[in-house]
């Protein structure tokens, strides 16, 4: 059951990513926003505007942190990293991965869907991966 619910989970993302993708989308209309973004059959990203280049990944805990195994969490890092030289190297774009820890948290994700509006206020955003 725990497996059959961490697959149904990442498609559909934590309670924290579906706001967050929710307030981008008020926040930036002006952005066509994706939800759960297939950038070849491989890879996922959890929240995209693909014309734009940017690509952000909401990271819970399983990315850092020791829960289903060290096998499990070694392929979670290996296949970051390969997303991220992706987004950089193939895509040309601009990959932002917020670090959440857990249980929904509205006040959280505003505060990082602000540093994420922040960024592109000024036009001066880099290529490069941003870590919140």
């Amino acid at each position: 059951a725990g497996r059959l619910a961490s697959l149904k989970s990442s498609k559909r993302g934590s309670r924290n990513q579906q706001y967050a993708f929710q307030l981008l989308c008020k926040k930036m209309p002006e952005l066509n926003w994706i939800y759960n973004h297939t950038i070849n059959e491989n890879w996922q990203i959890d929240i995209a505007v693909p014309d734009k280049g940017i690509y952000i990944e909401w990271d819970g805990r399983h990315h850092r942190v020791l829960i289903h195994g060290k096998s499990y969490l070694n392929n979670r890092k290996n296949r970051d990293k390969l997303k991220n030289r992706i987004v950089i190297e193939k895509l040309k774009g601009v990959m932002i991965r917020v670090e959440d820890n857990g249980r929904f948290n509205p006040r959280f994700v505003e505060e990082k869907v602000e540093e994420i509006v922040e960024l592109f206020k000024n036009d001066k955003i880099e290529k490069k991966i941003y870590q919140l």
